[in-house]
């Protein structure tokens, strides 16, 4: 149940940094599965969408390989969630942008961290903008 919400704050988030509600959004085969709780079938779509150009799913499947996520089924790897977040960010998402600026942060590396936060909050993400306001 903790991961059903959780992808659901995901894609809600995902929406919502784009102007959306998820009431009417029709969303990718890896999302419906996902959102039945088969996350394992949904990580090897995830990561598919992703190959084929998709943004949000390159940061989706991320997050399912970020050892600080839950387990969703598919072996965890920080080098390979921080491959998959670049990847999405390069593809504007800013979620992923975000994502990659606060690993900087807490890794001390302040200079790459404003670089991705300043993309993420170009990019509409308001948490990348309040986190790069209070970095100096």
């Amino acid at each position: 149940m903790k991961k059903l919400i959780l992808i659901t704050g995901i894609v809600g988030s995902l929406f919502a940094l784009q102007g959306h509600s998820l009431k009417g959004i029709e969303m990718s085969p890896a999302m419906k599965l996902a959102m039945k709780g088969k996350y394992k079938e949904a990580a090897a779509l995830f990561k598919k969408e992703c190959s084929e150009g998709n943004g949000n799913s390159c940061g989706v499947y991320g997050f399912y390989l970020d050892p600080k996520s839950p387990d969703y089924g598919v072996k965890k790897s920080a080098k390979l969630a921080m491959q998959f977040y670049k990847k999405a960010c390069n593809l504007n998402d800013a979620q992923s942008c975000t994502i990659i600026g606060r690993k900087f942060y807490e890794e001390k590396n302040l200079k790459e961290a404003k670089t991705y936060l300043d993309k993420g909050c170009k990019l509409g993400d308001q948490v990348a903008c309040k986190v790069r306001k209070s970095l100096k």
